[in-house]
């Protein structure tokens, strides 16, 4: 069931009627436009736990913690956002302690530009402490 030789070409003028730019390119041209968060998370001397990424209220990222006791465990990961303002939040719970604590901070992201965010658990406190770059 192929089509005829004569709607092929009656296609492909329709085709070349389309005014330029009503497919706009999915290349280079809508990456230069989005930003990107790096992410690390570093949940220090938790040994059991999940630890989750929310970007504007959206939870981006679960991320289970599991590890020995000297074990180093460090999660890193990548997010395309548009440029803008967007709220970060990361939330960190812990299986043994019972510690739920979480962090969030609005960010302005320009276009094109990445911006990387270190994230780790006070020893004392227990609270999240966010390093921008």
């Amino acid at each position: 069931n192929h089509p005829s030789s004569s709607q092929l070409s009656d296609l492909k003028y329709k085709c070349n009627q389309l005014r330029p730019g009503a497919f706009p390119d999915r290349g280079s041209s809508d990456s230069q436009e989005k930003s990107t968060l790096d992410i690390s998370i570093n949940p220090g001397g938790t040994k059991k736990g999940v630890a989750y990424v929310f970007i504007d209220g959206q939870q981006v990222k679960e991320i289970p913690i599991k590890k020995g006791l000297l074990e180093k465990f460090v999660w890193n990961g990548s997010f395309q956002v548009s440029p803008g303002f967007h709220t970060v939040k990361v939330q960190l719970e812990t299986e043994l302690m019972g510690v739920k604590t979480a962090k969030e901070q609005q960010v302005d992201f320009k276009a094109g530009e990445t911006v990387r965010l270190s994230v780790k658990v006070d020893k004392v406190s227990k609270e999240l402490i966010f390093s921008w770059q």
